[in-house]
């Protein structure tokens, strides 16, 4: 039984892959929702979900296919490695099972292969909350291709799985026998339908779960999500939402018909919120709303991503206190191998945390369940009420390094050689200067000036370097070089743009992937040892190499303290 829960579980994995693959394209807003599409069957007031509303353009998909086949090559030698402890290990069904998954998928393109499960390229898709159990509900091109495909592996595993149905409508219970809950599998329609109920459950709550009883009103009715899409500028092709209040209120109002099934099994009752609880719960529901998240752009070389959480707006104004400039993001254009950097105005932190501390203690959570954060928020303000920080704040607000390449020579150097720029920004950098003049005499005698220009700098006796180290200051930076290409880009990594305050930043290039997994293979060819060892480790180098190092340009993060709460943007920039 245990095998045939994880074959699903790899099925239903092929088909969320499928549609995190296909299912996304820069389109308008007003897209219209299919009578059977799956959001459909999601209720206005589901308290998360994570939906399709569009189909991805021929020119996203040619490129997908690219890309997957080539991490198939790539699980080919990995595969025929468990083939053989599978042969060695002598477990008939296993051996079955491989030699069926072989037989359906071999030699076929990815689009094939997702065509023998029934997917295919316009697929839609929505994973949601009924009530807080999820549901997840894909949209099949061939519902019958599908159910074959399962009955092909029912019959290579020797054994069917157990069945049931409501309304002669048939579903399949992956169960270990001991539990009392299954997971739910069912073909419903155009539509592959999983997630999990009690053993026994009331056939009005498997009438919900499954679909065959829709909800009054569906979020396709309200077009909640497109006006999600629009007012956070996302495209309408992938739009997730968790709203907190919702999903408060379907962990403790009233109990639904699917809530009293799940309740029955469980033998208890369902949790409610009274008196100050109740207040409290919704006033930190009020404070973080939920979780919005979806596509900003989606090209085929290029994928930009946002995920919010959405603050009370006061909260966010005093957390934007907290942004700082940070030195060397325009430089970021011409990516180097890696980077990374930190802003925050240390300054603002006690100040902030005492305010927040100060309204806890003036008016503390009552709730039992609550009252851990009022030890919490005391706590914090003692951490950062410290010597340390406040020394550390008018010394520096951000920091960000570079790492302009890295090399690795034929032998067996233990470290490589390293070129990078470190940029340091500061209300005050003559005073930091001063500072480090201590640990560093020769700073005494450059005679630093706020213009930007590298300047030759000895590094302290004992420290042998690769390259030469430079420094420069502006009004609002001070940085380091080593290297001599990385001097001459020393000036404008001091850059600040005043409108960027990021609170942290992060980048890796296509390059640096490549780099390591030619030290790793390097590596491999030095030790000596076991042959197979040696084989295993330049075969992982070279997935490395072939599918980040030559698929991705760069990659690149930000976090942002904003008007609307905390948000993360991810962009992906692909060969």
């Amino acid at each position: 039984m245990k095998r045939i829960a994880v074959v699903v579980a790899l099925l239903l994995a092929a088909a969320v892959a499928g549609w995190w693959w296909l299912a996304a394209e820069r389109g308008p807003l007003d897209v219209t929702i299919a009578a059977d599409a799956p959001l459909r069957y999601v209720p206005a007031d589901s308290p998360y979900v994570f939906a399709t509303l569009a189909p991805m353009p021929e020119a996203v998909v040619a490129r997908w296919e690219q890309d997957l086949a080539r991490v198939v090559a790539l699980w080919q030698a990995p595969m025929e490695q468990l083939r053989r402890q599978v042969d060695s290990d002598g477990d008939p069904t296993l051996l079955a099972l491989l030699a069926l998954f072989e037989d359906e998928f071999a030699g076929k393109s990815p689009r094939d292969a997702l065509a023998t499960l029934g997917l295919g390229p316009d697929l839609q898709m929505a994973l949601y909350g009924l009530g807080a159990l999820p549901v997840l509900r894909v949209q099949l091109a061939e519902p019958e291709r599908l159910r074959g495909f399962l009955q092909r592996v029912e019959a290579a595993a020797g054994q069917r799985w157990p069945q049931a149905q409501v309304d002669g409508q048939p579903y399949w219970q992956l169960a270990d026998g001991h539990g009392q809950f299954a997971g739910l599998v069912a073909i419903v329609d155009r539509q592959l339908v999983a997630s999990i109920a009690p053993l026994g459950a009331d056939p009005a709550a498997l009438r919900q779960i499954l679909g065959l009883e829709r909800p009054d009103r569906s979020l396709a009715d309200s077009g909640e999500l497109q006006q999600i899409a629009a007012t956070h500028g996302l495209l309408a092709q992938f739009v997730g939402v968790v709203h907190s209040d919702r999903l408060l209120a379907a962990l403790t109002g009233p109990a639904s018909t699917v809530d009293i099934a799940f309740l029955t099994a469980l033998g208890i009752d369902k949790p409610r919120l009274e008196g100050a609880c109740d207040g409290e719960w919704r006033a930190l529901a009020d404070t973080w709303p939920g979780m919005v998240f979806g596509y900003t752009r989606l090209e085929p070389n290029r994928v930009d991503t946002r995920l919010l959480l959405p603050l009370r707006a006061d909260l966010a104004a005093e957390l934007q206190r907290l942004r700082a400039p940070m030195p060397g993001l325009a430089a970021i254009d011409e990516p180097p191998v890696a980077h990374v950097g930190l802003a925050l105005q240390v300054g603002e932190l006690p100040a902030l945390v005492g305010r927040l501390a100060d309204r806890v203690a003036q008016a503390p959570w009552q709730c039992e369940s609550l009252q851990p954060l009022n030890e919490a928020f005391a706590q914090a303000q003692s951490l950062v009420v410290n010597p340390a920080v406040y020394a550390a704040a008018p010394a520096a607000s951000s920091v960000h390094v570079a790492l302009g390449e890295f090399r690795f020579d034929a032998g067996a150097q233990a470290l490589p050689d390293v070129s990078a720029r470190l940029a340091i920004g500061s209300p005050n950098p003559a005073a930091l200067l001063a500072l480090a003049s201590n640990a560093l005499p020769s700073l005494r005698t450059l005679d630093l000036q706020p213009d930007g220009v590298p300047r030759l700098l000895t590094p302290p006796a004992g420290v042998a370097l690769d390259g030469p180290l430079h420094i420069a200051m502006t009004r609002h930076a001070i940085g380091l070089s080593l290297g001599a290409a990385e001097a001459a880009r020393l000036g404008e990594f001091l850059t600040i743009d005043p409108a960027q305050q990021p609170v942290l930043v992060s980048g890796i290039s296509g390059r640096f992937y490549t780099l390591i997994a030619e030290q790793a293979a390097r590596q491999a060819a030095q030790q000596g040892g076991d042959p197979l060892e040696q084989q295993q480790i330049a075969r992982a180098a070279a997935q490395i190499q072939q599918l980040y190092g030559e698929t991705i340009e760069r990659t690149e993060a930000r976090l942002e303290l904003g008007a609307d709460g905390i948000e993360l943007l991810q962009s992906t920039t692909l060969r």
